[in-house]
């Protein structure tokens, strides 16, 4: 068997790239890079059964040759008697459209063609050329843009496609020189398709290409060599990071949905400074599936506020994600944090008016008040004292002229029982009892004559709460809307 060929077999063992009767879909472009993988993928199939169906997108950025270049793959898979999906389309206008280089929409456009395609086909593995030099790129491209460990890695041998849950991209070529891809070629015989676009200076990747690397090769002969060899330490290590990382996750977070992630401060407070950043990262990977555009800036600013331990504090990160400190969590979310969806709550400026005897809805919140008449013969002192939170058993005298639900006020005061009648601040009661300051708008108030007579959920006015010369009690209870 060719050399070539036992390095990448021995490659995809060693990765776990290929596996008996998987259905690959296979990007060719026609450049000898794809053309040397579609073959070795050949050849490996006589030994280990696979399914192989090419998938080539026409970028139309290179007029005639862009057609020349689609002409020449179908006529490939139709020699090679495989199955293939063609697609164009105009790069260039994409590019302008999103406002991205003509690299960032050709990347963008054609992963998103290779995920359709393996939808298609039913593939759970898509194939690409990315040989060694590209892995050198690659990481150079990252430090110079600026990048923790996991860009000093580079390419993965198998990575999940963001959009397409199901499907991994695998790099079989990844140990594999771009000159012994060429002398491949030669020696099976294949007469790829030259990209005169790839000798353009214009695009990033070509300047690191034919400028940059040939610089450093004057400092050290062997540079690509050690930056493939740093790539593989970094990665291994990253590997270990990580595993010592999901104990801390485990431990930090209290909660996680499609649109917030929560952390315990205590926790945070225990964690060293890289697993900070770690869990900042991870947490927004986990609401935006990416962290593209997440750069050091904006972690470390979101660690500094919290690292300021202010209450109510937040940062706004890119992509709609913001970070906000409460009195025990840390709530990084793509939603504004105006209340704690887990606790009953009104709408901001909200006057609801409430009965006495059956139930009332909040708004469109999804909870409601139950309120029921009980006599004083029906309950006992100690059931009374048992009730507290959301609960609560007040003197119907007080309450029954016009109560009503509402947020707070300017100015609100009211007398909170265990002051012995002085009144407060609703604000100041609030921070004492530190209810977070983006959620104290929130907050029902019970009102009745004017009077506050329940901070609901907190404490009870002075002069609702029931005592010796009570004659008729209510009972009050939030609970959800589904809730019996």
């Amino acid at each position: 068997m060719n050399s070539v060929i036992q390095q990448i077999a021995e490659f995809c063992r060693n990765n776990d790239l290929l596996a008996a009767s998987d259905t690959i879909v296979v990007g060719v472009s026609g450049g000898a890079d794809s053309l040397c993988l579609l073959h070795v993928l050949l050849t490996i199939r006589t030994t280990i059964p696979l399914t192989l169906i090419v998938a080539h997108l026409n970028h139309q950025l290179r007029g005639t040759e862009s057609e020349k270049d689609e002409l020449f793959v179908k006529d490939i898979a139709a020699q090679w008697q495989l199955p293939i999906v063609v697609e164009r389309h105009n790069i260039s206008q994409i590019a302008t459209y999103n406002k991205q280089s003509i690299e960032e929409a050709s990347r963008y456009t054609r992963y998103q063609f290779l995920g359709r395609v393996a939808q298609q086909v039913d593939a759970s593995k898509i194939a690409v050329g990315h040989h060694a030099d590209d892995q050198v790129e690659t990481v150079l491209m990252h430090l110079i843009r600026g990048s923790g460990l996991s860009g000093l890695r580079g390419m993965l041998p198998l990575t999940s496609l963001d959009d397409f849950a199901n499907s991994h991209i695998i790099r079989p070529l990844l140990t594999i020189s771009r000159q012994d891809i060429t002398l491949y070629c030669q020696n099976e015989g294949l007469t790829p398709r030259e990209d005169v676009s790839n000798q353009d200076t214009t695009f990033f990747r070509n300047r690191i290409r034919h400028a940059l690397i040939p610089e450093l090769k004057r400092y050290n002969p062997a540079i690509q060599k050690n930056i493939r060899h740093t790539s593989q330490i970094v990665t291994a290590e990253v590997d270990f990071l990580n595993d010592a990382f999901e104990q801390y996750w485990t431990r930090l977070i209290t909660k996680s949905t499609a649109s917030g992630v929560i952390f315990r401060r205590d926790e945070w407070s225990l964690l060293p400074l890289a697993m900070k950043r770690r869990a900042i990262r991870r947490a927004i990977r986990t609401l935006i599936h990416s962290i593209k555009d997440i750069g050091f800036e904006h972690v470390e600013r979101a660690i500094n506020v919290v690292e300021q331990g202010q209450t109510g504090a937040c940062v706004t990160l890119p992509k709609g994600v913001t970070l906000f400190v409460t009195y025990h969590d840390l709530i990084i979310t793509t939603l504004p944090l105006t209340v704690d969806f887990e606790t009953p709550y009104i709408n901001k400026g909200q006057v609801i008016p409430i009965t006495l005897n059956g139930v009332t809805p909040l708004g469109n919140t999804g909870w409601q008040l139950t309120a029921k008449p009980i006599t004083k013969e029906d309950i006992t002192v100690t059931q009374i004292k048992r009730i507290y939170g959301w609960e609560a058993y007040l003197d119907t005298e007080t309450i029954k002229h016009t109560p009503l639900l509402r947020s707070r006020l300017p100015g609100d005061r009211f007398s909170p029982l265990g002051l012995h009648g002085r009144h407060q601040k609703i604000k100041t009661f609030m921070v004492n009892v530190k209810i977070p300051a983006s959620q104290r708008d929130y907050v029902p108030l019970l009102v009745a004559n004017k009077q506050i007579l329940w901070v609901c959920g907190y404490r009870l006015a002075e002069q609702a709460a029931v005592t010796s010369k009570t004659k008729q009690l209510t009972y009050l209870k939030f609970n959800r809307n589904s809730e019996v």
